[in-house]
């Protein structure tokens, strides 16, 4: 495959059709492609299913079970809400400290492995319901799908777990790029200040030796120390946790995750 400093691919591959097959892969959106996660990720609608698989979720509709998608911690809602053209799946915790509303994968469909990439993205929206109280995560983790998972009670990090993501803790203002290999955690602190009421996309790029974390397009963060575990399982999610007696809300308006095989 070739890359152009426009974005452009041209790929050949000779498993389609059983004869060398070349397509373009053109930039997408208003004055290019924004995101270079997607400059760089296989094109799997075009592409052999056997070299990489896809899931993407605009959320045109949501149940209690969902395309395998499911509800996770105690108390609070899943709705749909209809405010954008498109879908959006509503988060909302009880007024309850510590409290939890995830947005999981039913089964752990994703890993980090050797000589692959594992690309990730998602859109979000979350508003402090008091300053600065609430706790957020985006990514993947391997814990289950409870209050305390990933993120540690009283606004106090992130849980050990086999983890990649985005959080926003209780008591702070910024986006911290944050992983894990199941028996320690390691933070890139303050990437990025989070803007309350305002979408955001978050992504990142990884294998087993470097993570590379972007907000909005822009890379803030690479890891390649305290990783997940190569071949550990993990489920993707969004948590909204409470801080305080509030109860707090997060928009997810759809994520994409490309995993090569």
């Amino acid at each position: 495959m070739k890359v152009f400093p426009s974005g452009l691919q041209v790929v050949t591959s000779p498993m389609i059709f059983k004869q060398p097959v070349q397509f373009l892969k053109p930039i997408q959106g208003p004055g290019g492609n924004v995101s270079p996660i997607w400059q760089l990720a296989p094109n799997v609608a075009l592409g052999d299913p056997a070299s990489a698989f896809e899931l993407f979720d605009d959320f045109l509709g949501y149940l209690d079970t969902h395309k395998g998608w499911t509800e996770g911690g105690t108390g609070g809602s899943l709705a749909s809400d209809e405010t954008l053209p498109g879908g959006i799946v509503l988060l909302t915790s009880s007024g309850t400290d510590n409290q939890a509303k995830i947005l999981g994968r039913t089964n752990e469909e994703f890993s980090v492995e050797v000589g692959k990439r594992l690309f990730f993205e998602a859109r979000v929206l979350f508003t402090e319901e008091n300053t600065d109280d609430s706790n957020i995560f985006v990514g993947m983790t391997q814990g289950t799908l409870a209050d305390a998972v990933p993120l540690v009670n009283d606004g106090a990090g992130i849980a050990d777990d086999d983890h990649i993501g985005f959080a926003k803790y209780d008591g702070g203002t910024v986006w911290n790029a944050v992983s894990g290999d199941g028996a320690a955690a390691f933070e890139s602190t303050e990437v990025n200040t989070r803007e309350s009421a305002t979408w955001v996309r978050l992504g990142f790029i990884a294998t087993p030796v470097q993570i590379d974390f972007y907000i909005d397009g822009q890379k803030v963060a690479t890891h390649v120390t305290t990783l997940p575990t190569a071949g550990e399982e993990m489920t993707a999610c969004c948590v909204v946790k409470c801080g305080s007696a509030n109860a707090e809300t997060m928009m997810v308006d759809w994520i994409k995750i490309v995993q090569e095989r």
